[in-house]
């Protein structure tokens, strides 16, 4: 499947996955992110039962706390 992740086109993602499990695979925690599916912001609850699909476009926002 076709997806674009933050501007940049993969398809090296040829299963059907969660986002939960798209972040664990790029090794980010799901707690200190904020995605966003096809211009839809998604609840962190929903992750683990929201399917990602092909031709989606997904945002990936990473919390950092600083000073």
């Amino acid at each position: 499947m076709t997806i674009t992740i933050n501007g940049e086109t993969t398809d090296k993602y040829l299963e059907r996955l969660s986002v939960k499990n798209l972040l664990k695979q790029l090794e980010l925690s799901s707690s200190l992110t904020i995605v966003e599916l096809n211009k839809v912001a998604l609840k962190k609850k929903d992750h683990s039962e929201t399917f990602i699909t092909d031709g989606d476009i997904i945002e990936i926002v990473q919390i950092a706390a600083g000073g």
